[in-house]
């Protein structure tokens, strides 16, 4: 696999020498992916093992990737004590959950994160729209497996999630070209 950065570029050409390398030249039809803060390109139609090759590329990808976050964590220590804390152990919730019918009455598109201001005037909680940045519940629960898996310390990256420093160096790091 290689590396190839764009600085400063809305448009790029792929050339027939880079579909070339990433075996896509022989192919009628090519499928463009928008993902994420990403973009993939993959065979218009693919055999078996073609498919699998795909995949354990993709895959090699995202371990990269991820290396990249747990190299900004510390490990697990239990917080200094005995057991680990609840964000290794339970569930990580939603601030505030709110049934769809709910929101969509309400006139809030359901799956934004919500949070509750206190209106004392009244003696009410006030669910609105959160206007934070992100937190450990926009994560998919399989990436927070992965994480307690490997004993990373949950509190360390939840603070990495909601300050959301560049971890990744992308272009500036040209280790892997």
């Amino acid at each position: 696999m290689e590396k190839e950065c764009y600085q400063n570029q809305r448009e790029f050409l792929i050339t027939a020498e880079k579909l070339n390398q990433a075996d896509l030249e022989g192919f009628d039809n090519l499928e463009l992916r928008t993902a994420s803060h990403s973009i993939i390109i993959l065979p218009g139609e693919m055999s078996a093992v073609e498919l699998l090759a795909t995949c354990t590329d993709l895959k090699a990808i995202c371990a990269d990737l991820m290396l990249h976050i747990l190299m900004s964590c510390s490990d697990c220590d239990k917080c200094g004590k005995t057991t680990p804390c609840e964000l290794m152990t339970a569930p990580i919730l939603p601030e505030v959950m709110v049934p769809v019918e709910d929101m969509i009455e309400a006139g809030i598109e359901p799956g934004h994160r919500l949070t509750c201001v206190a209106d004392p005037e009244n003696n009410r909680l006030i669910v609105q729209e959160s206007e934070d940045g992100y937190s450990l519940a926009d994560i998919d629960v399989a990436i927070i497996d992965t994480f307690r898996d490997a004993e990373v310390c949950l509190q360390d990256l939840k603070k990495l999630i909601e300050e959301n420093p560049i971890v990744y160096p992308g272009c500036k790091d040209t280790s892997s070209n």
